[in-house]
């Protein structure tokens, strides 16, 4: 069956890794999967509460008429439906998602992440 949407799991070691939707080229699935785990791991955080307060940043940029969210590790632009991801360190070639794609990677690591705390309680 082929994978259309995002997938978050754990691996064996205990670290998360995520297989992109079978859209993404398969020239870039290596490189856009880098990209979305270094901004997720370095800017979003590893647990809901900072889920939440990723999600609270961008809409607070979004309505201060910024287009770019700077984290720790990478940069976040909006530009009309799409969303540029850069590695601020130079670690990656710039990705860029749909607004779409932007959302449902967001969406999709916020459920495996509260599904993931709800297992360990």
């Amino acid at each position: 069956m082929e994978n259309t949407d995002w997938r978050f799991y754990e691996t064996p070691d205990g670290s998360i890794d995520v297989d992109p939707p079978a859209h993404i080229d398969p020239a870039t699935r290596t490189l856009v999967r880098t990209a979305i785990l270094d901004w997720l791991f370095t800017d979003v955080g590893r647990s809901p509460t900072g889920i939440a307060e990723y999600r609270s940043a961008l809409a607070e940029a979004q309505s201060n008429g910024s287009p770019t969210v700077i984290g720790n590790g990478t940069a976040q632009t909006l530009a009309a439906d799409r969303v540029i991801l850069e590695s601020l360190y130079e670690q990656w070639d710039d990705v860029t998602l749909s607004g779409d794609d932007f959302e449902r990677v967001l969406d999709n690591y916020q459920a495996f992440i509260v599904g993931r705390a709800d297992d360990r309680v």
